[in-house]
């Protein structure tokens, strides 16, 4: 990856994407994969930021999905009036939302690394998708 038209190491935008994904910010990520697919046309940053983009979408899928298994649980399980068995779901949702969270971190710290050395990143599955759908 070398310089952009803007004069930017490329590196930075693809490390900014990576940022972008930590803290669920999609606006700011689609406008600068607007950026690179309109203005740099550079297919590997556009690659990167697709793949960090699709990589958010199924985090944050997995987490509704979850979350709706969880808050269905818990309704039916109400009704019963059971308040030990509603606390171990309550908990039991909590160590999975946590650990499902760290995982994802851990993902993106990974990646995030292996670009700031200056690595090729393909996210298993998710490369494939980003391949077929967007480039």
């Amino acid at each position: 990856m070398g310089k952009s038209k803007t004069g930017v190491n490329i590196l930075f935008f693809a490390l900014l994407a990576y940022v972008l994904v930590f803290f669920g910010n999609y606006q700011s990520l689609l406008l600068l994969l607007g950026f690179a697919l309109i203005y740099e046309r550079n297919e590997g940053l556009t690659f990167q930021i697709s793949q960090v983009l699709v990589l958010r979408i199924v985090y944050d899928s997995v987490s509704i999905f979850g979350n709706l298994i969880y808050k269905g649980f818990y309704d039916f399980i109400s009704l019963f009036d059971s308040i030990n068995l509603l606390n171990f779901i309550s908990n039991f949702n909590k160590y999975v939302t946590s650990i499902l969270y760290l995982f994802f971190l851990a993902i993106l710290v990974f990646y995030f690394l292996k670009i700031l050395f200056k690595k090729p990143v393909n996210i298993p599955l998710i490369s494939n998708i980003v391949k077929k759908v967007i480039l």
